[in-house]
């Protein structure tokens, strides 16, 4: 099982991204707050990789919601979005976890990456009038 963290983290991020956080403009905004949040993950990553893990699945937990409204038309945000999924399931993968709870994030990250992807075909959709 893993271990518990040496302290107590309070992330940035979360805060940021609350259920429809951003706007149908808010793309511009979405992709500095998802940079942002990958930049605090990956430093907590260099001292505290289960914490950063537990990071990771934090930030997977509320990005589908946070960007329901944004306008992908363009793909920018799902490619920065797909880019972060890639980058935190590395960590989570790499986090010196019990099979089980690694197993769990992994998991978890699955079907986070399938909420993203199923918002951008729904986005897609009604700008087709589908």
């Amino acid at each position: 099982m893993a271990r518990a963290s040496k302290h107590n983290h309070t992330w940035q991020f979360k805060s940021r991204f609350r259920r429809n956080a951003f706007g149908w403009r808010g793309s511009r905004r979405a992709i500095e707050r998802i940079d942002e949040a990958l930049a605090e993950i990956k430093a907590i990553a260099r001292t505290d990789r289960i914490l950063a893990a537990d990071g990771a699945v934090a930030f997977l937990e509320r990005v589908s919601p946070a960007l329901e409204q944004v306008d992908s038309s363009c793909g920018a945000i799902g490619s920065v979005v797909n880019r972060a999924i890639v980058e935190l399931v590395e960590i989570i993968a790499d986090a010196p976890a019990g099979r089980l709870t690694r197993e769990a994030w992994l998991c978890f990250a699955f079907f986070a990456g399938a909420a993203v992807v199923g918002i951008h075909r729904e986005s897609c959709r009604r700008r087709r009038g589908i």
